[in-house]
């Protein structure tokens, strides 16, 4: 058995047979085998991929390590729509080589269309939830819009590691057995929105396991579902409630409530080496 298209295999064990070997009719009739399947071994997942509004947005994936160790991203190359940041031609197809860096087990990481000047690439290095992807040669960047899909391969692109295609796509993996039906639901082309995996990262490679919302919930748990604010602050009142979190934030404890517009202000100090 195998859960990465027969790169690797498991042994079945056999656990019981029936009748005797004087007849193999009824001695194979019922043969019930196992194997030790761990589903966060298969994968590196796409768990979020978000939306597009206007042709100088910056658009991103999210993707979880569940292989319960440490994976370093030059293992792997990402494919897509593409945009060339000079004239805003677009590709139906680049691939990607992705950065050295380290993506450490059950931990969420962002791969955003890269942006900047030298600086701003260099401290995306230190930071351990986001990798900017895009050619250092030229201004070609990922990019879609409402329809359209991405894939992780490996490093060499002849496996698919994960896949989701929405709207109207007709790109098929790398890996055929990789997505199966029909398309996951457009995007809709807004601020802040996003295509997510259900919450327990459910993946049987079709639609189903996706879901469109109106709140990104970059780097952390797809735990949003709810569609009200209220306050139009950007935070939905499902997370301004006591006992939530905001892709595992806990922006209640933190003083968020649902009566109020709430602003939160990171402050990263970075220290120059001379």
């Amino acid at each position: 058995m195998s859960a990465d298209d027969f790169t690797t295999c498991l042994a079945l064990n056999i656990e019981s047979l029936s009748d005797t070997t004087s007849d193999t009719s009824t001695y194979f009739h019922t043969v019930n085998v196992s194997a030790s399947f761990n589903e966060d071994s298969q994968y590196i997942k796409i768990t979020e991929v978000s939306s597009v509004q206007f042709s100088n947005d910056l658009p991103w994936i999210e993707i979880y390590n569940g292989t319960g160790a440490a994976v370093n991203l030059q293992s792997y190359s990402l494919k897509t729509r593409s945009i060339n940041m000079i004239n805003s031609s677009t590709s139906a197809e680049t691939t990607f080589s992705l950065p050295n860096k380290e993506l450490e087990n059950g931990e969420y990481l962002i791969l955003q269309s890269k942006f900047g000047d030298d600086f701003l690439v260099n401290a995306s290095v230190n930071n351990p939830k986001i990798a900017l992807v895009g050619n250092a040669s030229d201004e070609i960047r990922p990019y879609w819009y409402i329809n359209g899909f991405v894939e992780l391969l490996n490093s060499a692109g002849t496996q698919t590691i994960d896949f989701v295609k929405f709207g109207n796509s007709v790109q098929e993996p790398v890996t055929p057995s990789q997505w199966q039906g029909g398309n996951a639901e457009q995007i809709i082309s807004e601020q802040g929105g996003s295509l997510k995996r259900e919450l327990n990262a459910t993946d049987t490679n079709q639609s189903t396991d996706w879901s469109y919302s109106v709140f990104n919930t970059p780097a952390g748990p797809n735990n949003i579902n709810c569609t009200i604010d209220d306050d139009e602050d950007g935070i939905p009142d499902c997370a301004e409630q006591q006992g939530t979190t905001f892709a595992g934030l806990p922006l209640y404890e933190w003083g968020a409530r649902t009566s109020q517009k709430d602003i939160f202000i990171e402050v990263i100090i970075w220290t120059a080496v001379m």
